[in-house]
């Protein structure tokens, strides 16, 4: 047999996580013995898997094991034998499909599957019962003790009972300093567990299902453990520190991760790939866990996306999507074109879990140039969009209060994404400085505080007002089409809505593609810079008003000086309705438009033969349709 190995890296057995010291996947559910074949062979297999044993050594090991294979599960078994086989150095795909057929069309061998119980047996898996026998917890921290008058006292052992605890995978990690943070380790996934969550485990579920070594019953065990207070206190469950790294799978500068209940994406800019957990090196949270399987067929539509994806269309309709007030097109939408691109670049940012970068807030508002609220435009389908990929808190924008010692409360430790949605007119970016960029200071009310370093997502049917470089460098902004509306909504458009219960599993499978596909156009390109056709102008509009726009578009395009009050009585005669306007005004009216037209310029507190005024250059003014 020559094996080729296969393009696809194997992990080692030192770079493998560290198991916690049971299989028990509920403690309430006890792994039974009695097992049907294919359950057999399924435990055979994930152990080789985890342990990364090579069962196939010699071809007739490998061709036994493919007629064992076949004896048992006929064609069901062909993932198995390549999932057997992969872990041997010469593996290549072709040739194990090959072997597989030759085995399915062979008659007469002789070949029963025991022989594949026996070779994995002789290989170092060990049988079930044995495995159960070794790796199943007791009952060993009560101490039993008789005094003198023959009574029975019944205590904890203190040490023992936090390595009970911790074979059960319980922990407490720190992320900063002085924190308490409990965990529940199965196998790679860590969870978030409350010390009275741990508490009603033992109670609940040790003390019914788990034979104690002095043959305690389940009320002597309740009594015993309620009549020591301290063992239920949250300074007793402190001292659960772990006795292994938990290295978190995290998303780096050139890949990321998005999970399912069967397996993983790993997105590069190079391409995108669904992999096994058994492959996974390093732990990851229960809350990234998305609680969905992925059907890696989908990734083969992956060139056709837009054609195919509902979601990918709304993409494409929110960016390229301009409408006139007969909502006919203005252009041929283009999947290709800069605005698509840039959008996802912009989703793909925010579901990048890497922030050794520029911390930036992606601000998503509305393109109509009306004086209306708008709103309804697909923005928040985006942010929803984000958040069925990536933990995330919402916070509301009209909510929102600065000055609040508890403002941020709604952001969970192990959140990747903040959204502040609708934010209000006044809000001040200021006071999200901090947390764009350094993390969100979270003090919860009757807890110790926390630090989450997270991406922040603003959807605004404003636009934000930036003051200065220091706001235009932290936000990233993008305009969305007037294609949809208060009277025209993506329901009408797909003929269902996003993310429902109803919604169909292909279109959830086609949404993941499409996400996974943002998230490879982020990484190849970094933050695409968007055409925003008409937000520079509703800036202007938002910041002074349509009848200054108009009187500077009458101006001469060169630095001229404008006395304050010739100045003001010329706007007045003009626009008569501004006949109570104030200079100081009028001149903020020309700083906010100068800061927003690159070619323009304002001056102010100027001088001209004994005149006060100030300098101002029109430049290039915007158009209004």
């Amino acid at each position: 047999m020559s094996f080729v190995k296969n393009n696809i890296p194997t992990a080692t057995q030192s770079n493998k996580p560290q198991h916690i010291a049971t299989v028990i996947k509920d403690v309430a559910n006890e792994i039974k013995v009695n097992i049907s074949t294919e359950e057999s062979i399924e435990y055979i297999v994930s152990y080789i898997e985890r342990n990364q044993l090579d069962i196939t050594d010699g071809y007739d090991n490998w061709l036994n094991i493919g007629f064992a294979l076949v004896d048992a599960l006929g064609e069901n078994g062909r993932d198995y034998f390549h999932r057997i086989s992969n872990f041997n150095s010469s593996y290549e795909f072709s040739e194990c499909e090959d072997q597989y057929n030759k085995c399915l069309n062979s008659t007469g061998n002789g070949i029963r599957v025991n022989t594949l119980f026996h070779l994995a047996y002789e290989g170092g898996v060990p049988k079930k019962q044995q495995l159960e026998q070794q790796q199943r917890l007791v009952i060993n921290f009560f101490i039993i003790t008789i005094d003198k008058n023959g009574n029975q006292k019944i205590s904890i052992d203190a040490f023992l009972f936090i390595c009970f605890l911790k074979a059960m995978g319980f922990f407490r990690i720190s992320t900063t300093k002085n924190e308490r943070q409990f965990v529940r380790v199965l196998r790679n996934i860590i969870a978030a567990i409350e010390v009275d969550d741990i508490i009603a485990i033992i109670i609940e579920k040790v003390f019914k299902n788990y034979k104690e070594i002095n043959g305690l019953t389940e009320q002597e065990m309740f009594n015993a453990f309620c009549s020591k207070p301290k063992f239920s206190s949250e300074n007793f469950f402190a001292q659960l520190n772990p006795d292994r790294e938990f290295k978190l799978m995290k998303d780096d500068k050139n890949t990321s991760f998005i999970f399912f209940k069967n397996g993983f994406l790993e997105i590069k800019d190079s391409g995108i790939s669904f992999k096994d957990y058994s492959s996974m090196n390093g732990y990851i949270w229960e809350e990234q866990i998305i609680p969905h399987e992925f059907d890696s067929r989908y990734l083969e539509n992956i060139d056709s996306i837009f054609d195919r994806s509902a979601f990918a269309k709304f993409i494409v309709l929110i960016s390229e999507g301009y409408v006139n007030s007969n909502r006919e097109l203005k252009q041929i939408l283009n999947p290709r074109g800069n605005r698509i691109q840039a959008l996802m670049s912009a989703i793909g940012y925010s579901l990048h879990g890497f922030f050794e970068t520029k911390m930036k807030a992606i601000a998503l508002t509305d393109s109509s140039l009306s004086d209306g609220a708008n709103g309804r435009t697909g923005k928040t389908l985006v942010s929803k969009g984000i958040a069925e990929i990536r933990p995330t808190s919402d916070i509301s924008g009209k909510d929102f209060q600065s000055s609040n010692n508890h403002r941020f409360q709604k952001i969970k430790r192990n959140d990747q994404v903040v959204t502040f949605n609708d934010l209000k007119n006044d809000f001040e970016l200021e006071s999200i400085y901090t947390g764009i960029t350094e993390g969100y200071e979270v003090n919860p009310k009757g807890k110790q505080p926390y630090n989450v370093l997270a991406k922040t997502l603003i959807t605004s049917n404003k636009t934000l007002r930036l003051d200065g470089s220091s706001d235009r460098d932290r936000v990233y902004e993008f305009e969305v089409t007037n294609y949809f509306s208060e009277d025209y909504h993506p329901e009408h458009e797909f003929g269902q809505w996003f993310f429902g219960k109803n919604w169909a599993n292909s279109e959830w499978q086609y949404f993941f593609v499409t996400m996974a596909l943002c998230l490879q156009v982020y990484l190849r390109n970094g933050l695409i810079k968007a055409q925003n056709p008409h937000l520079q102008l509703r800036k202007l509009k938002e910041e002074t008003n349509r009848e200054f726009l108009l009187w500077v578009q009458d101006q001469e395009d060169r630095l001229k000086f404008y006395g304050s009050n010739n100045t003001l009585e010329s706007f007045v005669e003009e626009f008569p309705d501004y006949s109570n306007l104030a200079i100081r005004t009028f001149q903020k009216w020309c700083e906010a438009y100068a800061n927003h037209i690159p070619d323009a310029e304002f001056r102010k507190n100027q001088r001209h033969e004994k005149m006060r005024g100030f300098s101002f250059k029109r430049g290039t003014p915007p158009k209004f349709e």
